[in-house]
């Protein structure tokens, strides 16, 4: 059974910089965070070994251990720990690296009082799931098994979601196995299970939005569009699943930067996204929801033929509408 929610969560901010420290220590006081800091990795480090912090903010660059290199760490002391980077507006590089390393958010400089509390609500939700889910000790040799339990759970939660996962892990299977792309065993089994658990994070996402019959709020909206950050946490933690954590991660981003959740455009987006962020696309247009009826084949052909260039990568549209 999953702890009560501390009614004020401890946070440790890690940043060499004073000024910073202190004007995210004030934005957070005020939302009722506990607050302790720390000048240097090192340091916050030894705090986290005796203290319990529900929440780790740090900057990714530091004198001596950097805030990747802290963030390794960090898993090797509490691997469920909710952390959030702070980063240059203009590095999304290394934030998609600190991602992978563990964090489960950033937050670019300069940044508001609302960003940065919307961020560390997300993070905290994220790592309560998680920690929910490392309690069933998923493994990897049980991944058959527990892929199955996973997306019962999913499609129990949401209906809409019957048979969707199994039918974007096979379409996306299909054009990874493609000759041209060249890509090898691994990889296409790595992007078959991106595929398979793309939306595995909506088990994170209340009922009320998941099954709304209207359009979403723009509030609804932004925490549906969490759900790739839920998932990638949920299967990051399995060894041998990183790759497909990733794909999870950035399925819904799109060429031109007008996906979510970081805005990633062009090559910034691993292939295996961008083969099952078609695949997700085409399937969702043509199949019944509890917002919308399926559009018709040759219609949801038609709008990947449109978005090619700007939305999709067109070299895999074309090879997806060929297989299809």
């Amino acid at each position: 059974m999953a702890e009560a929610p501390n009614p004020e969560p401890s946070v440790l901010i890690v940043d060499d910089d004073l000024g910073v420290r202190n004007v995210i220590a004030r934005m957070l006081t005020i939302n009722h965070f506990r607050i302790t800091d720390a000048d240097n990795a090192e340091k916050a480090l030894e705090l986290v070994k005796s203290n319990p912090f529900d929440l780790i903010i740090c900057d990714i660059h530091m004198p001596g251990m950097s805030g990747l290199e802290f963030l390794e760490e960090l898993k090797k002391i509490d691997p469920g720990i909710a952390s959030i980077i702070i980063t240059s507006n203009d590095n999304v590089d290394v934030a998609v690296k600190a991602l992978k390393a563990g964090a489960l958010g950033f937050i670019p400089k300069p940044f508001s009082g609302p960003e940065l509390i919307e961020t560390i609500k997300s993070a905290l939700s994220s790592a309560q799931l998680m920690r929910e889910t490392m309690s069933l000790k998923v493994f990897f040799p049980l991944l058959e098994n527990a892929s199955i339990a996973l997306l019962n759970a999913l499609e129990a939660k949401d209906h809409d979601s019957q048979g969707h996962s199994q039918r974007v892990a096979n379409y996306s299977r299909i054009v990874a196995e493609t000759p041209s792309l060249e890509l090898t065993k691994e990889q296409i089994r790595n992007i078959y299970l991106g595929g398979l658990f793309h939306d595995i994070g909506k088990i994170g996402v209340p009922d009320k939005i998941l099954k709304k019959a209207g359009n979403l709020t723009s509030e609804e909206y932004t925490e549906m569009s969490h759900h790739p950050e839920i998932g990638a946490r949920i299967l990051g933690r399995v060894e041998g699943l990183e790759d497909s954590s990733l794909i999870i991660l950035q399925h819904h981003e799109r060429l031109d930067g007008s996906g979510y959740p970081y805005g990633l455009k062009g090559d910034q987006i691993t292939l295996g996204a961008r083969i099952v962020g078609i695949a997700d696309a085409f399937d969702d247009m043509t199949s019944k929801r509890v917002y919308a009826d399926g559009l018709p084949k040759e219609d949801a052909i038609e709008i990947l033929i449109s978005g090619k260039g700007r939305l999709f990568d067109p070299v895999l549209v074309d090879i997806f509408l060929a297989l299809i």
